[in-house]
């Protein structure tokens, strides 16, 4: 009986406590001081070490969280399932202008290898055309060649064009990636509108463009009749510029004493001799050429001429491969009659070593003497043979007329 008794009380004292911190809330006064304010009124201040308030504050801190969540509105929801879905728009749209840029820049590359693919056909042919000149090839055959250089050149301005008009799209394509949608998908529109503006109609308008855009050259028949030609108008020579071509300038770059000998010097312009490339390396090097020679001549008084040229060699490690090039070492030159001429090396160079563009670069100098010189100024060079200390490799000139033209200006006074 005492035991029930003291649970009563007990129950009472926690119903009695309970009814009080109904009757209490957490509240700010004017200050903005926490206070625990009861239900008639009368107030104190919130003591956070009281277990009985920190119960009150977390109640109030519930409280106040509800009342937030009921607060918000449905439309700002809204809003913001709109704006993520902008959001989601605008990434869309740029990643398909990222793929847009992404395709035509292959294609400005897809233009430009087929830009370069009609330049070293046209570039062939004109050193084709140039030996056979030089070799007094019949005028029919100099004819048909001339006609495809025409039919070349025609083709090569075109693919030009068309390089630029891909190259313009890409730049476009690529400042699209950063537009907002809306002026993106303007120009797109406009652009479309453009391209379907040029596109032709019927099918016979698309085959009468490409005929008419690349139509092949008519092959030039040797007329073996004594009939007369009627196929073309034959030039006259000296008014042929592909028969007969102008002749390079003749640059002289020191014409005086030289400080050294005291000598009368006189040296020409440093121009292109020949360049090399392996055709297994031709996909590694592209345009740039694996070797590369230039040369100029140089007249001392007393009847004395040297051919001086730099060769570079785009590799690093041309050193092991190539050695170096030794004095009384052998430049052949191999004229277009056949006839062979030697010139002999007058110094050692092993090369200097160009780290920077990864190339080493070497220099040699050829004494001409006065029969050598009656030889070069009779007859183009058709091949070089270069030796090296490890060994010897031929080279194939275009610029067959490099030592007559380099020992002509010498000669001019």
């Amino acid at each position: 009986m005492k035991i029930y008794q003291q649970i009563l009380l007990l129950l009472l004292f926690l119903g009695f406590n309970m009814s009080l911190l109904n009757a209490q809330k957490i509240a700010k006064n004017n200050r903005g001081e926490t206070i625990v304010q009861f239900e008639d009124g009368s107030w104190r201040y919130f003591d956070e070490d009281d277990p009985e308030d920190q119960v009150l504050m977390e109640a109030y801190l519930l409280e106040q969280q509800k009342d937030a969540s009921a607060s918000l509105n449905p439309m700002v929801d809204a809003k913001i399932d709109e704006e993520k879905a902008k959001i989601e728009r605008e990434e869309k749209a740029r990643q398909e202008a990222i793929r847009r840029a992404d395709a035509a820049l292959a294609e400005e590359e897809q233009a430009y290898q087929k830009l370069n693919e009609i330049i070293i056909q046209r570039e062939k042919l004109e050193n084709r055309l140039k030996k056979l000149r030089k070799k007094k090839a019949s005028t029919d055959v100099i004819a048909q060649l001339n006609e495809e250089m025409l039919y070349l050149s025609k083709k090569e301005l075109k693919a030009s064009e068309q390089m630029d008009a891909a190259a313009a799209k890409a730049r476009l394509y690529e400042k699209m990636i950063y537009m907002s949608k809306k002026k993106r998908d303007r120009l797109l529109a406009k652009l479309e509108e453009e391209q379907t503006n040029e596109t032709p109609n019927t099918t016979a308008d698309v085959t009468s463009a490409i005929k008419q855009q690349a139509k092949a050259p008519t092959p030039v028949q040797v007329n073996t009749s004594s009939k007369k030609r009627t196929d073309f108008i034959q030039l006259k020579a000296e008014d042929n510029m592909m028969l007969n071509p102008p002749l390079p300038d003749c640059e002289i770059v020191f014409d005086g004493v030289d400080e050294f000998s005291g000598k009368n010097r006189r040296d020409t312009a440093t121009k292109y001799f020949f360049e090399h490339t392996d055709e297994r390396l031709r996909p590694v090097f592209g345009d740039q050429s694996f070797i590369e020679c230039h040369g100029h001549m140089t007249a001392v008084s007393g009847g004395f001429k040297f051919l001086s040229i730099e060769v570079v060699i785009n590799d690093i490690n041309a050193q092991r491969t190539y050695g170096f090039i030794e004095k009384g070492s052998m430049l052949s030159l191999k004229l277009v009659d056949g006839t062979n001429v030697q010139l002999i090396n007058n110094n050692t160079d092993r090369g200097s070593l160009d780290q920077l563009n990864e190339r080493v670069i070497y220099k040699a100098q050829y004494m001409i003497g006065p029969d050598l010189e009656k030889e070069l100024l009779k007859m183009e060079i058709d091949r070089v043979r270069l030796v090296w200390s490890t060994g010897y490799e031929d080279y194939e000139i275009f610029e067959t007329d490099f030592m007559m033209h380099q020992l002509s200006c010498l000669n001019d006074r």
